[in-house]
């Protein structure tokens, strides 16, 4: 699963980097939204990670299970901007990244479901 290894890649160095992010919350931000977010990106890494050693059937479970993750985190993205914990510079490359990630996942979906459908045609 070389897709699934390079996106783990991208997602580990976004992780860090919000990591970082969430530590410079303001202290009265950080044991809600900075707690939250960060929970919300290891979820992301420990999904992805099984991702790449599943079935296709469950991994297709897997990347439904990414993409309600990424939303929340989108979420708590955009509530970090409006309570002025992230910058709109640092907004914006989180943003970037999660859309690189998600089409990045949304074509491992669908060579998933081809594989799916090619293995019900062999049986």
């Amino acid at each position: 699963m070389a897709q699934a290894l390079k996106i783990l890649i991208k997602l580990e160095t976004l992780v860090n980097h919000n990591m970082d992010l969430t530590r410079r919350y303001p202290k009265h931000l950080r044991p809600t939204l900075g707690k939250r977010l960060d929970d919300h990106w290891i979820t992301a890494l420990i999904i992805v990670s099984k991702i790449r050693y599943s079935q296709p059937q469950r991994r297709l479970d897997y990347i439904h299970d990414f993409n309600e993750n990424i939303n929340t985190i989108r979420i708590l993205i955009r509530l970090s901007k409006s309570r002025e914990a992230i910058s709109n510079r640092s907004y914006q490359y989180v943003n970037e990244k999660l859309d690189e990630i998600g089409r990045m996942l949304h074509g491992l979906r669908q060579y998933t479901q081809q594989q799916i459908t090619n293995n019900q045609k062999r049986s």
